[in-house]
């Protein structure tokens, strides 16, 4: 969690637990699938999963399920919020990214360049733009707010590009 007090733990099961302690303080999820990724939102009330092809969000203090959001054709490979107001979420999957709505599930935007698969994403520090990072060997900045791309960054060996929240300093 932003505060260190928690620790989502996730694969067949999604397990949340205090970190002072290990003690679980609720698990659940799909009974038949795998959570690939899970992300808290800023203020720690939200954690949202990539299960299937869809983003599941939850409350973080009852474990309920408060919102899908659905669109994506394949599996969902990762999901991040937005890093200042936790207003939107974004999700990667098979050649696209998404952009919704934290609050409702709407998608804002769908973003589309990738060749392969899109294994990362993150929103910069002004929640303004944000890179995705792909099996093609590129990681590719884009507008928020258009979905158009801003800049593209080629791996020299082509080699499949992660991310991690802290290597997003700025993408100005």
């Amino acid at each position: 969690s932003p505060d260190g007090s928690l620790l989502a733990t996730y694969g067949s099961t999604l397990r949340l637990a205090s970190v002072a302690t290990g003690d679980a303080l609720w698990s659940g999820g799909p009974r038949d699938a795998v959570v690939r990724d899970a992300c808290f939102s800023p203020d720690g009330a939200r954690l949202a999963t990539a299960i299937r092809r869809h983003v599941a969000v939850w409350d973080v203090a009852t474990g309920h399920r408060r919102l899908i959001l659905n669109g994506h054709q394949r599996d969902v490979l990762s999901c991040a919020y937005s890093k200042v107001s936790g207003d939107k979420i974004l999700s990667t999957s098979t050649r696209t990214a998404r952009v919704w709505r934290a609050d409702t599930g709407l998608c804002l935007v769908a973003i589309v360049g990738h060749r392969a698969a899109v294994l990362d994403g993150a929103f910069s520090p002004d929640d303004k733009r944000l890179v995705t990072a792909s099996a093609d060997g590129t990681a590719r900045v884009w507008d928020v707010a258009t979905g158009l791309q801003l800049a593209v960054l080629r791996h020299p060996d082509d080699l499949p590009l992660r991310l991690r929240s802290s290597s997003v300093v700025s993408c100005d």
